[in-house]
């Protein structure tokens, strides 16, 4: 601690997803608008997506599972395991190409699920 050492490491991770945080955001609005809000992450490494009322937990985790996408959805964050219509998507083990990909295969899932 006394060389900086840990003190660069936290600055260079943070910027690391600071810059994931963005693009992950660039990408949702880009091409899941039409299905999902969201509010930008001031903090921690994961977005909640809030589905359009439109699309149904049970058909877009379906899909989403057929998509090989895996996600928390928003009922193991709920006090007694209601269905919530959202789902926490982490992004902090994930390179630019895998955001991407992970957002395609986000999307195709939610078309089906339209």
């Amino acid at each position: 601690m006394d060389s900086g050492e840990l003190r660069r490491h936290i600055l260079r991770a943070s910027k690391v997803y600071t810059e994931r945080r963005d693009i992950l955001k660039d990408l949702i609005n880009k091409e899941l608008g039409a299905w999902v809000d969201f509010d930008l992450p001031e903090g921690g490494l994961a977005f909640w997506l809030r589905l359009k009322s439109s699309i149904k937990m049970k058909v877009f985790n379906k899909h989403a599972l057929f998509e090989k996408v895996h996600f928390s959805p928003g009922s193991l964050f709920s006090e007694d395991a209601q269905e919530i219509n959202a789902i926490r998507l982490g992004f902090a083990s994930l390179n630019i190409k895998e955001l991407i990909e992970g957002i395609q295969r986000i999307k195709r899932a939610l078309i089906k699920s339209s």
